[in-house]
């Protein structure tokens, strides 16, 4: 068959183009003509280009559901843009990801598939006419590769469980033996294209940055044994390609990485398509005594709905082509397997393009445009008005699977299609096509590795993203000494904000970088070269000291209009040690009353001056009233008390004289108490001038009159850190322990009087168990948990029946079955039978074939998982993120529900901490840095403890999730749950 009017046809990118609208209209069919365009149906006068001869041959391949020309014909573009192909097979097959060297020339990564060894491409367009026309392997005999980046004379390829680089030998165009750099990344070599490590970006830091897609893992350099390795869990990963230092960034199983032109990181994952990072990992964990609630946020509408066409009819894949009419867009669905993100950042589009967001799904044949929209902190990415009800880009093809989006050299935005109608089976097929605006003349590719030192500099002020980066990355390369003086002229003199803005990331990756300069970019007119210039002072304070004139600046730059540069000043000016930095940091909260993640950020600076800073919030009670200002000051007295340095007497004075509601003010008071007895001590060491039993005293009073519930409450837990002993107020605290108090007030007395080391109390739980309501009962289980002696006192009270078995959840009859005194253990194995159930997911596995309801499946998940499991934005983040747990498929699902313990995820096993003053702690417990331990646990606070606390620590066997969690759900409540989990159906 003779092909050559249909490759006219997708060179000059003939393709159905139509306005967005409330339900597309049905369009015409495309034709053969050569060289047509069509515009919402119209044919206009652009033609094909006249130079023919470039055009890739390729075939119609059976595996297919069309050939490549009639994969062009089921586009559907949005208006104003032509499409064409800019490779096809046999040039590519199987690409999986792309990315275009400082010639222009793109290597390509090929993902086989079914465990077959991945290649590297490399395609050359020599005359700019945006066709490739020339195609060689560069590498082959790899492990699955996921992403690639250029860097120096080679790639840097994320290859299974590695990162590799290669590069040519001898002048040759083929790569020599693969140089391994990383290692360790928890992933198999069976990947399907999107999977594993992915999106290799150079950042505006001069960082290669990638998307673990919560992979986790260990991460060993070979290449640099001296690198410190770096554990993963639900981490992003970034590295510095030339020492070769690793760090974490904040991740969600993370699909896709790209960056703003101010600096900003977004990253996407499976079904949430624009997320946004408020801080990097390092600042969030400066404080070992403070953990972020959130590190990054959605940014898109929940749910975000999108457009794709209903699938084409099948065609003749024999040689013939059918004209078929594009159809009205199919009911309106949700992200499945968004694949890649990029924030277009200049180029070819043209303006009204800059800033928008690509972002891919494979399995729905979509690439779908979000527009950016300032927002405070962070910009709003919604759908634009002109595609409310359709896709930038989809396809009723249903082999059309695009993988990534990247800009090229010319600002025109490159789509790679893997070109499989199933993604499990390889189809020896592969597209990359090309998309610019209509009337766009294709341009050679720029020469960039020729251009001299400061033709590179300048080209960080130019339009395009591509030449930007690429210049950036080159003058990062070459280490040019004769730079530097060219990029401080550039920071003080350009007039383009992204100019002077990687300037200064050019400068401090080359350690040229003047306190001088950072001055002057601190009062830059631009909110995104101060943020940077925030964030940079902080390399100017040498062990606690700065200089005058950068202090001076500071103070000016904590009062900016923007929050963004607040934020670092915030977390730059926790390393000054100086006494003005605490009232400075509290006015920055009063400031902005209704910013939580500026309280975030100075409880990040008031590191190891905890205390001082509390006593600047006891002179202005109103904080406690602004959102989330009683979490923060609570959370800032405990920390307080961990650190104080010999001023609790003095906070408790401050706080006597304070202006705090009586109710307030005990619960500050207990908060400070609680943080000294972590730190081992007590209020009658740390206050010795006699104010806690002043307090105390009070507190007892309080606790025996009958007023508020609620101040009452505070009091009485006030009690259990005041210094008081059980033999002075047990017996007292006792009497509160009957029918008829507040739930309030039962539930303070039953943690006070667990605080005591006692074994009165035990009994008295014990005897007074039935009488109280079911919530107390629930707390005295969790509270005998709590010590070695009282979970034998427990264990005696449910084998004589007086406690029912039925009143401990899973979680704590693993805790006795793991009990440190081995006849406990063995009692209550003997009680409950063994910890592990198996052939759960057997018995169950006719649920998979179930139709369920996704309606009714939330309100499980509601009821059953939303305490422990984030999915979206909703549930709380304690245990494994959903979102990345529904990708491994309904099976691998049911399974990990019914059986948790089966396969527990490096990071989530459960640890037994047992205190110095006999305490036990259960959790999931990490080292947050400067030996302090951070327990979490299911549907409570946090819990930092200080190593020189532990006295004992054990590992658990088995998951915090309980191994009953899905006990009472009949089958269909099962389906439902896994339709509701499944992607897209939310």
């Amino acid at each position: 068959m003779n092909l050559r009017p249909f490759l006219i046809a997708a060179a000059a990118s003939a393709v159905l183009l139509r306005a967005a609208a409330e339900t597309p209209p049905p369009s015409p069919a495309l034709t053969n003509s050569p060289g047509t365009v069509l515009t919402n149906g119209t044919p206009t006068n652009l033609v094909a280009p006249t130079n023919i001869t470039a055009l890739i041959p390729f075939r119609p391949l059976p595996e297919c559901s069309t050939d490549a020309t009639n994969a062009f014909r089921s586009i559907t573009l949005r208006a104003g843009f032509k499409i064409q192909l800019a490779a096809a097979e046999p040039l590519v097959t199987d690409p999986v990801a792309i990315a275009f060297d400082a010639d222009g020339r793109l290597y390509v990564a090929e993902q086989p598939g079914n465990g077959l060894q991945g290649r590297i491409k490399l395609l050359e367009d020599t005359d700019g006419d945006g066709i490739f026309d020339s195609s060689f392997t560069f590498a082959v005999n790899l492990p699955p590769p996921t992403a690639l980046i250029c860097y120096g004379d080679g790639v840097f390829v994320a290859a299974g469980a590695k990162i590799l680089f290669l590069a040519p030998t001898n002048g040759s165009s083929v790569a020599g033996a693969p140089r391994e750099i990383f290692t360790g990344f928890a992933i198999t070599n069976s990947l399907q294209p999107g999977e594993g490590l992915n999106s290799f970006t150079w950042g505006p830091d001069n960082l290669i940055h990638a998307a673990a897609a919560g992979i986790g893992g260990n991460i060993s350099c070979v290449a640099m044994q001296t690198t410190r390795p770096l554990a993963l869990l639900d981490s992003d990963f970034a590295f510095d390609p030339k020492s070769l230092t690793m760090i974490a960034e904040p991740g969600d199983a993370s699909l896709g990485i790209s960056f703003d032109n101010a600096g900003r990181r977004f990253t996407c994952n499976a079904t949430r398509p624009f997320i946004g990072t408020l801080c990097d990992s390092a600042s969030a964990a400066r404080n070992p005594l403070y953990l972020w609630p959130q590190i990054t946020a959605d940014l898109a509408p929940r749910p975000f709905y999108i457009f794709p066409p209903k699938p084409a009819a099948q065609t003749n894949t024999s040689g013939s082509t059918s004209k078929t009419n594009i159809t009205q867009a199919s009911r309106p669905t949700q992200l499945t397997q968004a694949g890649s993100l990029l924030v277009y950042r200049g180029g070819a589009l043209g303006s009204p393009m800059a800033g928008s967001a690509f972002v891919t799904d494979p399995a729905l044949g979509i690439v779908s445009r979000l527009q950016l929209r300032a927002n405070g902190f962070f910009p709003a990415a919604e759908r634009p008005r002109s595609e409310s009800a359709s896709e930038f880009l989809s396809s009723r093809d249903p082999s059309f699977r695009p993988v990534q989006t990247v800009s090229g050299p010319d600002g025109s935005l490159y789509v790679v299609d893997v070109a499989r109608a199933n993604l499990d089976e390889p189809a020896n097929n592969g597209r990359i096509w090309r998309i610019l605006p209509l009337g766009a003349s294709p341009q050679k590719p720029p020469q960039l590795s020729a251009l001299k030192t400061h033709e590179l500099v300048a080209h960080l002020a130019n339009p395009s993203g591509w030449i930007r980066d690429t210049a950036a990355r080159l003058l990062f390369e070459r280490a040019d000494t004769n730079a530097v003086p060219l990029l401080q002229n550039q920071l003080a003199r350009s007039s383009s904000p992204v100019a002077r803005l990687l300037s200064l990331h050019a400068l401090q990756s080359r350690n040229a970088l003047t306190e001088a300069a950072v001055i002057t970019a601190l009062r830059d007119r631009d909110e995104s070269v101060r943020e940077l210039a925030a964030q940079f002072a902080g390399l100017f304070v040498v062990n606690g000291s700065v200089s005058n004139p950068l202090w001076n600046t500071l103070l000016r730059a904590s009062g900016d209009a923007s929050l963004r540069v607040r934020l670092k000043v915030a977390l730059t000016l926790g390393l000054v040690q100086r006494s003005a930095v605490l009232p400075v940091l509290a006015g920055m909260i009063r400031s902005a009353p209704d910013q939580r993640i500026l309280q975030f950020a100075v409880l990040t600076a008031a590191e190891r001056r905890e205390d001082g800073l509390l006593l600047e919030f006891f002179r202005d009670p109103r904080v406690m009233q602004i959102p989330g200002g009683r979490e923060f000051i609570l959370e800032l007295a405990t920390m307080a008390g961990m650190t104080s340095n010999g001023r609790a007497d003095e906070m408790l004075k401050s706080l006597d004289i304070s202006r705090f509601p009586q109710a307030e003010a005990y619960a500050i008071a207990h908060a400070l108490g609680e943080g000294l007895q972590r730190s081992g001590r007590n209020f009658l060491s740390a206050a010795p001038a006699g104010t806690a039993r002043v307090f105390a005293d009070g507190a007892m009073n309080i606790a025996m009159s009958p007023g508020s519930p609620e101040v009452r409450a505070a009091a009485i837990r006030f009690l259990s850190v005041s210094g008081y002993t059980s033999r002075e107020i047990g017996d007292w605290t006792l009497a509160l322990l009957a029918p008829g108090e507040a739930q309030v007030v039962e539930s303070a007395v039953i943690d006070t009087l667990a605080s005591f080391p006692d074994p009165a109390i035990t009994s008295a739980f014990i005897q007074r168990w039935r009488g109280l309501t079911a919530t107390s009962q629930a707390q005295i289980i969790a509270r005998m948990l709590e010590r070695y002696d009282r979970t034998m006192a427990l264990m005696t009270a449910l084998e004589e029946r007086r406690i029912p078995a039925t009143a401990l959840s899973d979680v704590q009859v693993n805790l006795l079955r793991s009990n440190r005194d081995s006849h406990t253990a063995a009692r209550a194995v003997k009680f409950f039978g063994p910890a592990v159930q198996s052939g759960l997911a057997e018995r169950y596995a006719p649920v998979l074939h179930l139709a369920g309801s996704a309606a009714r499946g939330h309100q499980v998940f509601t009821a059953r998982c939303a305490s422990c499991h984030r999915l979206g934005d909703e549930g709380a983040a304690f245990g494994p993120d959903l979102d990345n747990a529904v990708r491994r498929g309904r099976a691998k699902l049911l399974e990990d529900i019914l059986e948790p313990g089966r396969e527990i995820r490096a990071g989530y096993k459960t640890k037994i901490i047992q205190r110095m003053n006999s305490e036990l702690l259960y959790g999931i417990v990490s080292d947050t840095g400067r030996n302090v331990h951070l327990v979490r646990r299911p549907g409570r606070a946090n819990y930092f403890l200080p190593a020189k606390q532990v006295a004992d620590s054990a590992d658990g066997d088995w998951s915090m999730m309980p191994q009953d969690a899905a006990a009472g759900l009949s089958a269909t409540a099962l389906a439902d749950l896994l339709e509701f989990l499944a992607p897209g159906k939310r």
